[in-house]
């Protein structure tokens, strides 16, 4: 039987968490959290196994592509699932979770992590999807089963999809005229 392994990755803050639990809840192996143990060891005997890294991560800038062949040497066909989500927010998430000291900073990361990862995914020619958070957020029904049928999994149960945009965006405006 075919071994898959779901490489979940994108800018610090982009639902990359999110993203992981939602892989876990539809079968796979792996921690939804910050902590992985796929860090220490990726295991052999899993049929689906799911693995997260921001970027960056732990304030490095961690060699996607190397995570990719580690997991095509132990035999798993990967599948990168790469996270979006508004910039402000992730900007505003980042400097809030300490990843950077101001928005101007962080827009910068931002910035180096998409060239980063689509670097890497280029060098060694990682199929991936691009999942948008404000997307799972807005529809989770219509746009989960969308993701999970791209990915061939079932529709994970047991995990609550909430909008974590809010908190960026009170007592702004929504451009609305009254």
């Amino acid at each position: 039987m075919n071994r898959r392994a779901f490489l979940v990755c994108g800018p610090e803050s982009s639902g990359n968490r999110l993203m992981t639990r939602l892989l876990v809840a539809a079968g796979c192996y792996g921690d939804g959290a910050h902590f992985q143990r796929l860090d220490r060891a990726i295991p052999v005997h899993e049929h689906q196994i799911v693995w997260m890294r921001s970027v960056p991560h732990a304030h490095e800038w961690p060699d996607l592509s190397g995570m990719v062949h580690q997991l095509r040497g132990l035999n798993y066909t990967v599948q990168v699932v790469v996270m979006s989500r508004d910039w402000t927010a992730v900007a505003r998430s980042q400097v809030a979770a300490g990843h950077a000291p101001d928005e101007v900073a962080a827009l910068a990361n931002i910035r180096e992590a998409w060239r980063h990862i689509f670097i890497h995914l280029d060098l060694v020619d990682a199929p991936y999807v691009v999942v948008n958070y404000e997307s799972l957020v807005q529809r989770p029904s219509a746009a989960l089963a969308g993701v999970m049928a791209l990915l061939g999994l079932p529709m994970p149960t047991h995990e609550y999809i909430y909008d974590g945009n809010v908190k960026w965006f009170q007592g702004e405006s929504n451009g609305e005229e009254k």
